[in-house]
């Protein structure tokens, strides 16, 4: 419903408790009808036409099945869906954007003084004090945050094909990386792993006291507004079929968000994950300029990538235009996705697809 219908609805709704005319309803009526006709007929705008230009050159050599939408600090510019069912709201996994949810969640508790970034993983999850695990009492949830843990990876663990295959929880994810192994010391390499978002989902729970899917929705996806943003916990067949996501994979393939979780299970809408970056970019409602400040800062350099490492985000400076971007990509089976946003402009592009293999990178840099 848009916001002028529903003023007009509560206007029309104090017009008949106080004239309950019969010609009075019936003008009210019609007019809704002629405002919701002139909203509906209303043409794009230059940009939104330079925008569908743009993406219909690039889809001539590039098939693409999804939605891409660009905004700007004062709203939406340009939102489309193409070979998507047109129901009113498509959802599609945030895959590794998750990551940047969980960061967010993070840095709340670390406002609130519940955690340190100098905090050690043992300091703050019990399970992990053990002799076992001596790499707990080392690594900091900075180091987690940015990918500099020197974990290895969860995906890894030889048992995982059969882990993946089954619901988890939070026990069993522990106990899957509590075996795995440090790579290199902490704090001295960048090496993008999952592991690191699983911990801190892990920590998560354990200070905010509430499963990972409550902090989220209490923390960040019911103050922004998400009203399609959840995080799964089941798999893709049967989000498919209660209509929450596009069709796409087979059973062999299927997705288990169980497993996903903390780092690749948030599910999610186009306009949900605008108001999500609205909010965290330009109201700052989620966090504080200063700690988005923290967060955004880039202190290690992806290798031969001209990409810095932030907390939960990655940024990148460009000459022509100058400008500074913080992006973050995602893929999960056949689903890919990217949000990217320009801080000089305020502008920020989001692409969700269910179509593998596809250069989304390429086409964000474009429309931005």
């Amino acid at each position: 419903m848009s916001s002028k219908f529903a003023l007009n609805a509560v206007t029309y709704r104090a017009l008949v408790t106080s004239v309950p005319s019969r010609i009075a309803r019936v003008f009210f009526f019609f007019s809704i009808l002629i405002c919701s006709a002139a909203e509906a007929d209303t043409p794009p705008s230059p940009r939104a036409k330079a925008i569908a230009s743009s993406i219909a050159k690039f889809r001539t050599s590039h098939p693409f099945s999804g939605e891409i939408l660009v905004a700007d600090r004062d709203g939406l510019v340009f939102a489309e869906r193409y070979k998507v069912s047109s129901r009113q709201e498509a959802v599609y996994p945030y895959a590794s954007l998750s990551k940047t949810f969980i960061a967010t969640a993070i840095l709340q508790f670390v406002e609130k003084g519940s955690i340190k970034l100098e905090n050690t993983i043992a300091e703050l999850l019990p399970e992990a004090g053990s002799a076992k695990t001596p790499w707990a009492k080392q690594i900091t949830i900075k180091q987690l945050l940015s990918h500099t843990s020197g974990l290895s990876e969860y995906l890894s663990h030889p048992t995982f094909p059969l882990f993946y295959k089954e619901r988890q929880t939070s026990a069993s994810m522990w106990k899957l990386i509590a075996e795995g192994k440090q790579e290199t010391p902490p704090g001295m390499h960048y090496a993008y792993r999952g592991t690191n978002y699983q911990l801190l989902g892990l920590i998560l729970e354990a200070v905010g006291k509430k499963p990972l899917r409550e902090i989220l929705q209490g923390n960040i996806f019911t103050p922004v507004g998400m009203t399609h943003t959840e995080l799964a916990g089941g798999f893709e067949d049967e989000l498919v079929t209660a209509g929450k996501l596009p069709p796409g994979a087979s059973k062999e393939d299927r997705i288990n968000f169980s497993s996903a979780w903390a780092e690749g299970a948030v599910i999610g809408t186009a306009s949900d994950l605008q108001k999500f970056l609205h909010a965290l970019f330009f109201t700052k409602t989620l966090l504080k300029e200063s700690t988005l400040a923290t967060m955004l800062h880039g202190e290690i350099e992806k290798p031969g990538q001209k990409e810095w490492v932030g907390l939960g985000i990655f940024s990148a400076q460009e000459a022509s235009p100058p400008r500074t971007l913080y992006f973050h990509s995602g893929a999960i089976s056949h689903y890919r996705c990217e949000f990217a946003v320009d801080s000089q402009t305020g502008k920020l592009v989001i692409i969700l697809s269910n179509s593998p293999d596809w250069p989304i990178h390429a086409l964000v840099r474009k429309l931005l």
